[in-house]
C-alpha cells in the first residue's frame, strides 16, 4: 500500500532502529535512491555497530518520509502491546509446507506448528510478488 503523501511524491525515507544504548540510529541502506516501500535489515547488521543488539533484544524501528515539503514526523509504535520482533541467536528457518489434494479444485496447505506462534500469515506468489491472502491461528489453509 502506498503511504499517504499529502499530494506530493515521496522522494526518500529515513528508517531508524533503536540500538543497545537506547538511541535511534539511521539505517542508511533504506535512505538511498531509488525509493522503495520495502527495506530489509539482516540480523547480522542488527548485531553489529551501530546497533549492537543481542539475543532477546527487541527490534524497535521508526520511519519518516520526505517529499518536496520536507520530512514528516517519525512513525510511532505502541509499546503497551506485544513487541513483534526479537534478535535471534541463529537464523530462523521455517519448515517447508506440505500440500494435500482435497478435490479437483482445492488443496490443503499445512505446516508444523511453531513455538510461541499466535497466528500465521499465508501469502500467495503472483509474478514474483508475494501477497498476503489470509491470517490464521490454525496450522493449515484450504486453498
Amino acid at each position: 500500500m502506498e503511504p499517504v503523501n499529502g499530494g506530493a511524491e515521496i522522494t526518500g525515507y529515513d528508517l531508524q532502529v533503536k540500538n543497545a544504548d537506547g538511541e535511534f540510529k539511521s539505517f542508511e541502506e533504506c535512505s538511498k535512491a531509488p525509493v522503495y516501500l520495502k527495506c530489509e535489515i539482516s540480523m547480522e547488521v542488527l548485531r553489529s555497530a551501530p546497533y549492537e543488539l543481542r539475543k532477546g533484544n527487541a527490534i524497535l524501528a521508526r520511519v519518516r518520509a520526505k517529499n518536496n515539503k520536507g520530512w514528516s514526523e517519525y512513525s510511532e509504535f505502541d509499546l503497551s502491546g506485544k513487541v513483534q520482533a526479537f534478535i535471534l541467536d541463529k537464523p530462523f528457518v521455517l519448515p517447508t509446507p506440505k500440500y494435500e489434494d482435497i478435490s479437483r479444485t482445492d488443496i490443503r496447505v499445512y505446516w508444523e506448528t511453531l513455538d510461541n506462534a499466535e497466528e500465521y500469515s499465508v501469502h500467495k506468489e503472483i509474478d514474483g510478488v508475494f501477497t498476503e491472502i489470509t491470517r490464521t491461528t490454525d496450522n493449515f489453509y484450504l486453498y
